[in-house]
């Protein structure tokens, strides 16, 4: 009994985080490796994207030390299964300057797409490589 049981919460654990809507869920995405899309150059580069749905956006960098509080004006995209391939683009604010956050998953590969028109200065658009996505509790 006690083996049906732990197989039976494994599988649940399992299944709740492969269920997971991107529009419904914390989540927390762990990021590895930073693509700079106007430069073409890639580096190791380790932060989180905090997301909350239609909330505020939190990105960690740093080991978590600074952290870069994101507005959300808007989520457009339908992804009800995060562990399945989706899209969804939330129209965002940064310091004053606004733009886009896309998060995509196509087949096993998941990112996060940058891309923030500067005022007087060159576009920010950076691909952000996940490793992997956790349920924030």
């Amino acid at each position: 009994m006690k083996k049906i049981l732990l197989a039976f919460a494994m599988y649940t654990s399992l299944v709740s985080l492969n269920a997971q809507d991107i529009h419904n869920a914390r989540l927390a995405w762990s990021v590895t490796t930073l693509s700079d899309l106007n430069t073409k150059k890639s580096s190791s580069y380790n932060c989180v994207f905090e997301t909350n749905g239609q909330q505020e956006i939190k990105w960690k960098q740093n080991g978590g030390t600074d952290v870069t509080l994101i507005s959300v004006s808007k989520l457009t995209g339908a992804w009800a299964n995060i562990s399945t391939t989706g899209e969804v683009v939330f129209n965002i604010s940064v310091e004053g300057e606004t733009g886009t956050l896309t998060f995509t998953r196509n087949g096993s590969n998941t990112f996060i797409v940058l891309d923030l028109p500067i005022s007087g200065a060159n576009r920010i658009k950076h691909k952000y490589s996940v490793s992997k996505v956790m349920v924030i509790s």
